[in-house]
């Protein structure tokens, strides 16, 4: 009987001690279990696949990347990671794309900050990834979820907008070539072609010529120009203009102002005003100027030396025409006007009243005490109180009048 009890004893302890589960080592399938000897079943990666930032005008925009486990971890995980580049660029679209990062022991993710950097170019947008690319924790089974993130960076540059440099560019028909000089407002990555249309006092292949009408902007440039040959000529005429008047654009917009003059300044002068005196202290009439007023009229123009090489008063340089423009001689009688070399104007001969032919005159007919001009054939009898007698259809020159033979 004792022997029976001290068996009966020996199996409950027995039994006690395996219900405790012995002296074996557990592994754990993941969870949150204790530490110790427990080894878990992690999987990181990204908490996104993908992310979209604007880059910004200037300076860094930051982006905050996350990594994330699936469990609580019961030590520390030590994740490495990199940039690849697609078409942004590290270092120069973005920094930080390549470094080391703990998710701490009892957390299940932690955070890097990488930087995009602004700019003022249009641009396509870009992007790159950043990858993991190992791990490494204590005690723990890893495997790699979204192992990769794409930073997309949208670009928020508006297109370039082209403007001429200046309003008006004044130049002289002996000058050669010209340069018109237009720009854009901000740099693109993107050629920008500007085509421009031409109009004016001017007439394309004579006053000017020109090899093209596009103006090409290559990638990041923000200055071109437009060039245009003037045409010299032995002709004494006024000012003349070329609107240069941008069109279209490709790949930018057109500004407000679309539109710039070239002056092409012309042969004529104002006359000069024959004043060859000067003042000086309250004298209008002196030889001289006094120290104060320096460059004064009697300075300047063909009548400071009173006895120049024309044959004119003042400034004015005199020749003898015929009515076709021809110059004739000084002693000349039967000229029709008289041109002056050194302004371009030009004076009408006005003839007396002529009589007509006497087959030409009616019964009642006193044309010669009339006032008026009578055609005949391709003769003209003009009075003397008529004031001209011309007639230039064209109006580029006529200063929007046509005139008249009749016109007075």
């Amino acid at each position: 009987m004792k022997n029976l009890k001290k068996t009966a004893i020996a199996l409950l302890v027995a039994t006690v001690l395996s219900g405790c589960g012995g002296g074996e080592e557990e592994t754990s399938t993941g969870g949150s279990g204790g530490s110790g000897n427990t080894v878990q079943n992690v999987n990181v990666g990204f908490n996104r696949a993908s992310f979209d930032i604007k880059e910004g005008d200037a300076g860094n925009t930051q982006v905050k990347l996350t990594f994330q486990t699936n469990v609580i971890l019961n030590n520390p995980l030590k994740i490495s990671y990199v940039s690849e580049n697609g078409t942004a660029k590290e270092g120069s679209d973005y920094t930080g794309g390549t470094g080391e990062v703990t998710i701490p022991k009892g957390s299940r993710s932690a955070d890097v900050t990488l930087n995009v950097i602004g700019n003022t170019v249009h641009q396509s947008n870009r992007d790159f990834k950043v990858l993991i690319s190992s791990t490494e924790g204590e005690k723990m089974t890893v495997t790699k979820g979204t192992d990769s993130q794409t930073i997309r960076m949208l670009d928020d540059d508006p297109e370039p907008v082209v403007t001429f440099s200046s309003d008006v560019l004044t130049v002289h028909e002996d000058i050669g070539t010209i340069e018109v000089p237009l720009e854009l407002d901000r740099q693109s990555e993107k050629e920008t072609t500007v085509r421009v249309t031409l109009s004016g006092l001017t007439t394309r292949d004579v006053d000017y010529t020109v090899t093209g009408t596009d103006i090409v902007f290559g990638a990041l440039v923000t200055s071109g120009n437009y060039p245009i040959k003037i045409q010299s000529d032995d002709l004494v005429e006024g000012t003349e203009d070329i609107t240069v008047t941008m069109s279209t654009v490709v790949n930018g917009k057109l500004g407000t102002e679309k539109s710039m003059k070239v002056l092409i300044t012309g042969d004529l002068k104002l006359p000069d005003t024959g004043y060859t005196n000067f003042y000086n202290q309250g004298e209008f009439n002196a030889s001289a100027p006094d120290s104060e007023h320096p460059y004064q009229d009697g300075h300047y123009g063909l009548d400071k030396e009173p006895m120049h090489s024309g044959n004119g008063y003042a400034s004015f340089v005199y020749q003898k025409i015929d009515n076709a423009g021809n110059p004739m001689s000084a002693n000349a009688t039967d000229h029709s006007c008289v041109y002056d070399q050194h302004t371009g104007l030009t004076w009408e001969i006005k003839a007396g009243i002529r009589e007509l032919p006497a087959d030409k005159l009616g019964d009642d007919d006193n044309t010669n005490n009339k006032d008026e001009k009578i055609a005949y054939g391709n003769q003209y009898w003009g009075s003397k109180r008529n004031q001209y007698l011309w007639n230039n259809p064209d109006s580029k020159t006529n200063g929007g009048q046509t005139g008249g033979i009749l016109d007075s």
